[in-house]
């Protein structure tokens, strides 16, 4: 019979969760590949790691899930909870305003004080969307100017 190296790996990291010894970050970002390109992508073990902590938050391992989306949905609300868990406030805005979600990219920016994203940028954003949104984008602009 076959053994699959990852097979022994998740096997491996589960042993450490189970002892509380915590990994280190590249090892969290190996595992993540190893789950997603072995054959067939094993995304439910994954999703479970990640919902138990056992794959610690880190901005890099929240971008490297925004980076499998595409293949697997829901990593898009999970990179943006892990974000949400470290304060990245400023990388969750990004994040929004690169899927032209402007008006959500505003409200964080207004609840969490993010200033780090300049008014130029969120403009050519808000031009990409329809024109009540455009109207809307800068009307939070002008509020957070003038608080």
């Amino acid at each position: 019979r076959r053994v699959h190296g990852s097979s022994v790996f998740v096997e491996y990291v589960r042993s450490l969760a189970t002892f509380e010894i915590q990994l280190q970050e590249f090892i969290h970002r190996f595992l993540i590949d190893l789950l997603i390109y072995s054959s067939p992508p094993k995304y439910h073990i994954l999703h479970q790691f990640l919902q138990f902590y056992v794959i610690e938050d880190h901005v890099t391992t929240a971008f490297q899930l925004l980076k499998i989306e595409e293949f697997y949905p829901p990593c898009f609300q999970l990179a943006m909870d892990m974000l949400s868990r470290l304060k990245a406030y400023a990388e969750i805005v990004e994040v929004l305003l690169s899927r032209g979600k402007v008006i959500q990219a505003l409200q964080i920016m207004i609840q969490h004080s993010v200033k780090t994203i300049s008014k130029q940028h969120i403009i050519e954003r808000a031009s990409n969307g329809d024109e009540k949104e455009y109207h809307a984008a800068l009307e939070m602009l002008k509020v957070m100017e003038n608080p």
